[in-house]
């Protein structure tokens, strides 16, 4: 029987998938560490090079039998470039449309002075690998310390699992911190926060929630990683992904 041949797809369009970031988890510049860590003991450290380098080359003979590869921000389209050497004009940025929570953007919150209470918020799913835990452990260590003020912390989304959630809980038990769960627009904005905070370990996409800290008029904190830290712009002071003592200061 001859092979069937399949037509290649027009495009390929380089998305986060809600789980895991998998696919820019693959190609990103913390590739080679990321697999040799998780990998360890499993084979030969030569054979699994050998093996990054074949997944590397394979996934780029896949991305080129598209005629054009959609991405969503700027900061993919130099991940996508650099690690699979793919010729920018294959590459397309189309930022993601979305709809707004809000039926206006707010005006830029001013952060009250001392001794006022500080209100920090972060909104999205509840994961490890949004720097959930790396966020609850920053703000922890901040509660430990001498403070001019008081500080509150506000968590707003789902969790990616009960167990998740129960673990959460636990890590600021008998501090200032509230898990509203679920939001809409009016939910945050009801919030009066002065500051969102967006410690993710992964190399966002695009960040949906980045424009809804805008249209609250939020300055944010961000992982300086991906397109959340480039999408940020002035409006963000950055730190390094999973730095629970840079994300406290």
């Amino acid at each position: 029987t001859p092979p069937q041949v399949k037509t290649p797809p027009q495009v390929a369009t380089a998305v986060a998938p809600t789980a895991a970031d998998e696919f820019t988890a693959r190609i990103r510049p913390l590739l080679d560490a990321r697999c040799v860590e998780c990998h360890a003991g499993d084979e030969p450290e030569g054979e699994l090079a050998e093996g990054i380098e074949l997944f590397r080359d394979q996934m780029r003979s896949e991305v080129l039998c598209a005629r054009g590869v959609l991405v969503a921000d700027q900061a993919v389209a130099d991940l996508v470039a650099n690690n699979l050497d793919v010729p920018r004009q294959h590459i397309t940025v189309l930022p993601l449309p979305h709809a707004p929570r809000l039926p206006a953007r707010l005006p830029p919150v001013l952060v009250p002075p001392p001794p006022a209470v500080l209100r920090i918020g972060y909104f999205g799913l509840l994961a490890r690998h949004k720097g959930v835990n790396t966020l609850l452990d920053a703000f922890a260590a901040l509660c430990r310390q001498a403070q001019s003020r008081p500080v509150e912390l506000h968590v707003f989304g789902e969790a990616e699992t009960p167990e998740f959630l129960v673990q959460a809980r636990a890590r600021v038990h008998r501090l200032p911190v509230t898990f509203h769960g679920g939001y809409s627009g009016d939910t945050l904005a009801a919030a009066n926060l002065h500051l969102a905070v967006f410690p993710s370990l992964a190399f966002e996409c695009f960040s949906l929630v980045l424009d809804e800290a805008f249209d609250l008029g939020l300055p944010v904190v961000v992982s300086d990683v991906g397109a959340l830290s480039r999408r940020a712009g002035a409006a963000a002071v950055r730190v390094p992904p999973g730095d629970t003592d840079a994300l406290r200061r």
